[in-house]
């Protein structure tokens, strides 16, 4: 990761969130790799080492489309204000 900075995602991390995004599309998600958060917004869990990553999603158009509508690193429980921007984000994809 350069220049030690947590904003960074290293290649490794991306290969790993690439891998989960995958099977998400295929519909080969493990236990533990998809969380309901609310209104129709859900999570993509991954941990790489001792970080872990969230993709915040959506399935519109009778599953065929994923919306990833936030990413972000989870620190302890996930705040309040990143579930609200992905809610808001897909009632905005919704409106249109």
């Amino acid at each position: 990761m350069s220049s030690g900075t947590q904003s960074q995602v290293s290649q490794h991390e991306t290969a790993k969130l690439e891998l989960l995004m995958e099977r998400l599309g295929q519909g080969r998600t493990l236990r533990g790799d998809v969380k309901p958060l609310r209104d129709g917004v859900f999570e993509l869990r991954a941990r790489v080492g001792r970080r872990s990553f969230r993709l915040a999603y959506a399935e519109v158009d009778d599953g065929l489309v994923l919306l990833a509508l936030h990413f972000f690193f989870k620190k302890s429980q996930v705040a309040p204000h990143d579930v609200k921007l992905a809610v808001d984000r897909l009632r905005d994809w919704r409106s249109r």
